[in-house]
């Protein structure tokens, strides 16, 4: 079965890794101190990530193989395998497993991306979390993929559907799948419908957040294809009736997206200044941009590894997941960026050893 949402990385790239450094500042710009810190380190190949009832960061594992996948609670600034055995699967060049995790009415949920139904794995969806540890299906994508095929049906179809984030819309569920570039809602009720179709062009939608109440729908990043061409990137808004109209363009590798407590815009690049041929993607040219009062972009944090995932955290402050892949050791983090103290300062990456 076809494993290859693009949005992965080639593996040459993912060799120098574990001593490149995952983030640090804008170059020429002094840095602010203590404005960026890690909170979380030792995590494998880190995705979404979110904060429980308790305030206890979780944040998904895609594992390394086999399954391996899971959810993993930050205690003392390192992983805690709260949720564990889900499949993965290889995906490109990495791996797709737990991607996405939020709770809805103070019930944990998490998204699930990795797994194989003609092999008798676990189904793909939305799957509800109880206080020790087991899950139960809500909403099964796996079944609705195969039953309602997107307008043009990608070269790489996974007739499970790539979930890859969610975010709670109007008392349900919206996520996006981005093997057949499509959104999706998942009822509690276990009903799952399509949104809005984008698969023209294979778009490969990514992250997700709900837009204002007063706009209705979501605010969806769409990565693009191979070459990944700079500035081919962009944020979309997805209304409850399905329209899609343009909201920031001219990224590149949009791969999150959220909305700041000043009501701004702001993206996650995975990377940029991309080259346009193999293995096109830079390391540690990643970057969180903000959208202006003109419709354009300003760089916030640059000089990210593969970030992953982008939240706004209860305090106001952005969190990243980073590497989100080829993270295999350990080597993945939480980096916490404080809007209110000036442009971001430089981090050193935490080692796997110390949450060994």
């Amino acid at each position: 079965m076809p494993r290859s949402l693009v949005v992965l990385l080639p593996i040459a790239l993912l060799t120098g890794l574990v001593t490149a450094p995952l983030v640090h500042a804008r170059e020429g710009t002094p840095a602010a101190e203590a404005a960026t810190t890690v909170v979380a380190a030792g995590v494998v190949n880190p995705r979404g990530f979110t904060w429980d009832v308790d305030g206890t960061l979780l944040v998904a594992s895609a594992g390394v193989s086999g399954e391996a996948a899971g959810l993993d609670a930050i205690v003392d600034g390192c992983p805690i395998r709260r949720v564990d055995g889900f499949p993965n699967s290889g995906v490109a060049f990495g791996r797709s497993g737990i991607a996405d995790v939020a709770t809805l009415d103070g019930q944990l949920y998490l998204l699930a991306g990795g797994g194989d139904t003609g092999r008798g794995q676990p189904a793909n969806g939305v799957y509800r979390v109880d206080p020790t540890g087991e899950t139960a299906l809500v909403a099964n994508v796996s079944a609705f993929v195969p039953a309602n095929p997107v307008s043009v049906v990608p070269p790489d179809y996974d007739p499970d559907g790539v979930p890859f984030s969610m975010d709670v819309v109007d008392g349900a569920f919206w996520l996006t799948d981005g093997n057949n570039s499509q959104v999706l809602r998942a009822g509690l009720d276990g009903a799952v419908t399509r949104v809005a179709d984008l698969s023209v062009g294979h778009t490969i939608p990514t992250g997700i957040v709900a837009a204002p109440l007063d706009r209705g729908g979501a605010f969806v990043a769409l990565f693009t294809p191979t070459p990944y061409p700079n500035g081919g990137a962009k944020i979309v808004h997805v209304a409850p009736n399905g329209t899609v109209v343009d909201e920031l363009t001219g990224l590149t590798t949009a791969i999150d997206v959220a909305l700041g407590p000043d009501g701004a815009l702001y993206a996650l690049e995975m990377a940029t200044g991309n080259t346009a041929d193999s293995p096109f993607l830079r390391p540690g040219t990643g970057r969180i941009v903000r959208q202006n009062a003109n419709g354009g972009i300003v760089p916030v944090a640059t000089g990210l590894t593969f970030p992953g995932a982008l939240e706004v955290g209860p305090d106001g402050a952005l969190y990243v997941s980073l590497p989100a892949f080829g993270s295999d050791a350990g080597e993945g983090q939480i980096v916490r960026f404080d809007l209110g103290a000036g442009e971001p300062g430089s981090a050193s990456p935490i080692a796997a050893a110390s949450c060994s």
